[in-house]
């Protein structure tokens, strides 16, 4: 696997029964994020809809919005615009990216 460490933050990637998972730690918290919700938030960073991003992912536009509320969740964010934020303060989907 690859870890990199921003600040604070640092990120692990790591194969887990055939689904790929990030651990992370992130403000003190140890969060678990499958590469599912990763290319959600990554989708989302691009700033596409809810809709577009099911479409992409050929995903129901009612699991786009579950994988981003466990996402906010796990963040402690509220809105959209705060989870981009987080994601955009951290090397996350970078790390990501050179795994994938």
């Amino acid at each position: 696997g690859l870890s990199a460490t921003q600040g604070s933050n640092t990120w692990k990637v790591y194969a887990n029964d055939k689904i790929q998972k990030l651990e992370c730690q992130y403000k003190n918290k140890k969060l678990q994020l499958t590469s599912r919700e990763v290319n959600c938030a990554a989708l989302l960073m691009k700033g596409l809809s809810n809709k577009s991003i099911a479409a992409q992912m050929k995903i129901s536009p009612r699991t786009v919005e579950n994988y981003l509320n466990t996402l906010k969740h796990q963040f402690g964010c509220f809105s959209k615009e705060q989870l981009v934020k987080s994601f955009g303060k951290s090397n996350l989907l970078d790390l990501f990216m050179r795994q994938n």
